[in-house]
């Protein structure tokens, strides 16, 4: 719900595979979420301003990988900081970058973002049940179909590179880089959420897939199917996994949130130290991380 640098480190994640069931397939689930981010400027009670809607069509993302489960995207691409690309902004994590000697500044979307909505999933595919009838002594049984019951969160973010932004702002190398950071925290974020509100779940219908030993059993094909429904907790179960991943990933990684909130607090997310000249050129803003020299 949740700008830039120098390549930053690319974000850590790892895919884990998960599964997800739900008797009606859904688009994009939960609130509009953030991913990357770019933080609005606040330096002492600032606040970070609402954003128009984001368009994501244009973000290149990397394929999710087949199946389900969590796909760290990495960095797909940069933005100069201070940009404001027309088709970006909405519920996106946005980075804050201090204030400084110029005071409280809004950025808005500008700058390094995430490329999903926060509490979005990308891609869900309901769950499709199988079985045999009994044969006794034997009872029917059930399962879910391979390939269905799936779930796909991907996150990925959009950095910025140092230097000459080309807007009156320099971002020094080590400035862009901890804002990349920034990017990376919110993507590690978002898979802690996914991995402790939907994986149990995913895991568990998993283990009831066809490939897999679990079964539901009954009297009959529709005994045993229901009987699997219960065990598995569907569809509620799956409606309150996704609620809590939904209001927590939004709740952590909008623009404003918790993990801005302890990312700025942190003291070491950058300031703006306002004007000067860097190697002869004049710049409105100098960006740069509170431990280093001011760049000259």
């Amino acid at each position: 719900m949740a700008g830039r640098a120098p390549a930053p480190a690319a974000p850590e994640g790892d895919a884990s595979d998960e599964r997800d069931a739900l008797d009606e397939p859904t688009t994009d689930g939960g609130i509009p979420a953030d991913s990357g981010e770019e933080m609005a400027a606040r330096s002492e009670g600032g606040d970070v301003g609402d954003f128009p809607e984001r368009d994501e069509s244009d973000v290149a993302v990397a394929a999710p990988a087949a199946g389900s489960g969590f796909v760290d995207g990495g960095r797909v691409g940069t933005i100069r900081w201070g940009d404001l690309p027309t088709a970006e902004g909405g519920l996106c994590p946005h980075a804050f970058t201090a204030g400084g000697m110029t005071g409280t500044t809004a950025w808005g979307p500008a700058g390094a973002k995430g490329n999903q909505n926060v509490g979005s999933i990308q891609s869900e595919v309901a769950a499709a049940f199988g079985g045999q009838a009994a044969a006794p002594p034997n009872p029917a049984q059930a399962w879910v179909q391979n390939a269905t019951g799936t779930m796909q969160v991907t996150r990925s973010y959009t950095g910025v590179n140092s230097g000459n932004q080309g807007n009156g702002y320099f971002v020094t190398v080590a400035g862009a880089a901890r804002i990349n950071q920034h990017e990376v925290g919110h993507v590690n974020s978002t898979k802690g959420f996914h991995d402790a509100d939907l994986k149990p779940l995913l895991d568990k219908i998993l283990s009831y897939t066809q490939a897999q030993a679990g079964r539901g059993t009954g009297a009959d094909q529709a005994a045993a199917t229901a009987a699997l429904r219960t065990t598995l907790g569907l569809p509620a179960n799956w409606t309150t996994s996704k609620t809590a991943f939904a209001t927590h990933d939004t709740a952590a990684n909008k623009p404003g949130g918790t993990f801005d909130t302890a990312d700025v607090a942190s003291g070491t997310y950058v300031t703006d130290i306002g004007a000067g000249n860097v190697g002869g050129t004049a710049f409105a803003h100098r960006i740069k991380t509170p431990g280093e020299a001011a760049p000259a």
